[in-house]
C-alpha cells in the first residue's frame, strides 16, 4: 500500500501528498518524466501547490507551484543497473546551469529540471525516466538452447563481436548477466533445424562442433575453410556435412563445375577403373613421344632397342587383353606386362600393332613405350636421361616423385630417379572434384593435398595445383581410379570423394578394414555402400609400393642357381602411415 505522504528528498524540500484519482485543472506534467498528468491519475503533489499556478512558474525558491509527480515515478530507485549499460546508474536532476543533453537510449532531450539517471563512473551515459520506467522489454529473459543461464533480451542496438561465430555487427542481442556470453538476436533466433539450398538434407544448428567429429580437422563444405570447433555451425550427421553459419545462410550456390575447361585434349580424372587408368597412362606416354617422334609413320617390323640385348619384333594382336604362358608362375596364364611401363599390354580398336616382343625371352614393350627416347626435356624436372640403358629386371629403384618401386624404365635428373609413368604425366589435368584445370607444378611450402591431407613436400614430388584456388593434389592421389576390386568384397569399391555426394545416411564412423583405424572423412577413401566396407586410399592395396614392378623375370643368376623374381608378401619392408598415406621405411 502506497504512503499517503512522502519526503522526496532529491526533488523537493516539502512533504509530498498522494492524491488518488486526481483530476488536474490544467495542462500539467510530471516533474520527473515530463509526461502529462491525466485524469484519474495517482500523483504526489506539494501541499503548497495550487492548480492555478502553471508549471512554467517554477523557480528554485518557489518550486511548489504546479509540482506533480506520478506515483510510479516516485518508486524509482536512486541507483539501478540497466541492460544498456555496464555501470551503476544514479538518479539525478538537471538544473538550469547544466547544458541541455539527451538520453543515450532513446535520444530524447532531457529538459531543465528533468530527472534522469547517469553513470557513476563518469562515462557520460544518461538514461531518461521514460526508459528507466519501461524496463519490461529490457528485463525480459529467455532460456536459450545454446547457454546454461538465462539470457536477457537487449533491444537496444549495440556493436559487438558475437559469441556465436565472431561476427561484428550492430543489432539487438541476447546477454547473460552471470557470465560474459553475448550473441546477436539474429543468431539466437535461428531455428535448430534448417532446410537450406546448399545441402539435400535438413541441417542442424549446433553451438559447437560435436565431440564425435573432433578426432579430425573439419572443413566447411561450402567455402573449404577449416571449421572452428568452438563456434556455431550447421551440420548433417548422415553426410558429415559441415558449414559456417555465414556460408550456409548465403543464397549463392557454388557450382562445382563452374568454368569448365573446353580443351578436349586435357586428361579428365579419375579413371573409371584400373584398366581405364592403364590405358590413360599409355596415352600419356604416346602424347609425350609425339613431341619428338612422328608416330604416324608405320612402325618397323624389327628393332634393336637400347634397353634390351635381343631384337624385338612387332606383333599384331586383336584380343583386348593379351596373355602369355607363365609356366613358372602361380597362374599359368596372365597378361603380358610391358617391361617399359610395367603395365598390362592390351590392344585398342584403332591400333592392332600393340607390342614389340622378344622371341628369345619374355621381354615385351608397348608399341609406344618402344619409342621412348633415352633423353627427354621435362617442363618441371628439367633434362632427364635414362637411368640405366639395360637395367636388370631384379634391380628395383624407387621413384622420387611417387615413392613407388619399379624395374621398368627409369630416368634421372642429377641425383633423383623417376619412373617413366611419372615423367610422362600430362602438364594439365581436370579432376572431377575441382572446377578449374590443375597444372603440374613444384611442391609449395604449406600446400596440403586435398585427397590425403598430407603435405605436398619435396622438390621432386609432382603435384597438380590450381592456379586460381588453394587446391593441390599429389599426382598419385589424382590418378586413383574411381572403382577397384578387392578380394574381401564381391562388389567393386568406390572412391569416395565427398561423403555428401557418394554415401547415403552413414552417421557412424568409417573404419578401415585393413588397419582398423577410423578414417578421416575429409580424405578420399574406398567404400562399398552395399557391404559397408571401407579402406584408406592407400590401404586398399598394401603392396602398392610394388605396383610398378614386373614380377616373373627369370634367368637371375645367384650362387649357380636360376632365380625368378616374385613378390614375397611375408618379407615386405615395414610401412608407416603419414596422414592417410603409407610410406615405405627406407634403410
Amino acid at each position: 500500500m502506497a504512503n499517503k505522504e512522502i519526503q522526496h528528498c532529491n526533488s523537493h524540500r516539502h512533504p509530498l501528498t498522494l492524491k488518488e484519482n486526481y483530476h488536474p485543472n490544467g495542462d500539467f506534467v510530471c516533474l520527473h518524466c515530463n509526461k502529462a498528468i491525466l485524469c484519474k491519475s495517482s500523483v504526489y503533489t506539494c501541499e503548497f501547490n495550487t492548480d492555478k499556478t502553471t508549471i512554467n512558474a517554477k523557480a528554485k525558491d518557489a518550486d511548489c507551484a504546479g509540482l506533480f509527480l506520478h506515483k510510479n515515478c516516485t518508486d524509482l530507485s536512486i541507483r539501478l543497473m540497466h541492460p544498456t549499460h555496464k555501470h551503476i546508474l544514479t538518479n539525478n536532476r538537471v538544473l538550469y546551469e547544466i547544458q541541455r543533453d539527451e538520453c543515450n537510449v532513446c535520444s530524447t532531450a532531457i529538459g531543465h529540471y528533468s530527472f534522469f539517471y547517469c553513470c557513476t563512473e563518469k562515462c557520460e551515459f544518461k538514461l531518461c525516466l521514460r526508459c528507466a520506467l519501461t524496463p519490461s522489454q529490457n528485463e525480459r529473459k529467455i532460456q536459450h538452447w545454446s547457454h546454461q543461464h538465462q539470457l536477457r533480451v537487449v533491444e537496444r542496438c549495440a556493436t559487438f563481436e558475437c559469441d556465436a561465430w565472431n561476427k561484428v555487427a550492430t543489432e539487438s542481442s541476447y546477454m547473460c548477466d552471470i557470465c560474459p556470453f553475448w550473441i546477436h538476436k539474429s543468431c539466437g533466433s535461428l531455428p535448430r533445424l534448417n532446410i537450406l539450398i546448399h545441402h539435400k538434407h535438413p541441417l542442424w544448428l549446433s553451438d559447437s562442433l560435436p565431440d564425435i567429429y573432433r578426432q579430425f580437422q573439419q572443413f566447411c563444405k561450402i567455402c573449404k575453410v577449416e571449421v572452428d570447433p568452438r563456434h556455431w555451425l550447421f551440420y548433417c550427421a548422415n553426410c558429415r556435412f559441415f558449414a559456417h553459419i555465414q556460408c550456409a545462410l548465403s543464397r549463392t550456390l557454388v557450382l562445382r563445375h563452374e568454368g569448365a575447361d573446353d580443351d578436349a585434349k586435357i586428361m579428365h580424372v579419375p579413371a573409371a577403373d584400373e584398366q581405364s587408368l592403364n590405358y590413360m597412362k599409355q596415352t600419356c606416354i604416346k602424347d609425350m613421344i609425339s613431341l619428338s617422334v612422328d608416330i604416324s609413320v608405320s612402325p618397323p617390323i624389327l628393332i634393336d632397342h637400347w634397353a634390351h640385348e635381343h631384337p624385338l619384333a612387332l606383333e599384331h594382336k586383336s584380343a583386348s587383353v593379351i596373355t602369355m604362358d607363365y609356366s613358372n608362375q602361380e597362374s599359368s596364364v596372365g597378361p603380358i606386362l610391358c617391361d617399359g611401363c610395367t603395365k598390362p599390354i592390351s590392344s585398342s580398336s584403332d591400333d592392332a600393332n600393340v607390342l614389340y616382343k622378344c622371341n628369345q625371352c619374355s621381354y615385351a614393350l608397348h608399341r609406344y613405350c618402344a619409342l621412348i627416347p633415352q633423353e627427354m626435356n621435362h617442363s618441371k624436372l628439367g633434362m632427364l636421361k635414362v637411368h640405366k640403358r639395360r637395367a636388370l629386371s631384379n634391380k628395383l629403384k624407387c621413384c622420387e616423385s611417387c615413392n613407388i618401386f619399379s624395374n621398368g624404365f627409369m630416368f634421372r635428373s642429377e641425383d633423383e630417379i623417376y619412373d617413366v609413368g611419372c615423367v610422362c604425366l600430362p602438364e594439365k589435368i581436370k579432376h572431377i572434384t575441382h572446377h578449374h584445370p590443375l597444372k603440374q607444378r613444384s611442391s609449395v611450402n604449406g600446400a596440403v593435398c586435398k585427397a590425403c591431407s598430407s603435405e605436398c613436400w619435396g622438390w621432386s614430388t609432382i603435384v597438380y595445383g590450381c592456379e586460381i584456388c588453394d587446391f593441390s593434389l599429389h599426382s598419385d592421389c589424382a590418378l586413383k581410379p574411381r572403382t577397384v576390386p578387392h578380394r574381401w568384397d564381391p562388389h567393386p569399391l568406390r572412391l569416395i570423394l565427398s561423403i555428401e555426394d557418394d554415401v547415403e545416411d552413414h552417421p557412424h564412423d568409417f573404419e578401415c578394414e585393413f588397419c582398423s583405424q577410423v578414417i578421416d572423412t575429409n580424405t578420399w577413401f574406398y567404400h562399398c555402400n552395399i557391404c559397408d566396407l571401407s579402406f584408406h586410399m592407400f590401404c586398399i592395396d598394401p603392396y602398392f609400393v610394388y605396383a610398378n614392378v614386373k614380377f616373373g623375370a627369370t634367368g637371375i643368376k645367384k650362387e649357380d642357381r636360376d632365380l625368378t623374381l616374385v613378390l614375397n608378401k611375408k618379407g615386405l619392408p615395414a610401412l608407416k602411415r603419414r596422414s592417410g598415406r603409407l610410406w615405405k621405411l627406407r634403410d
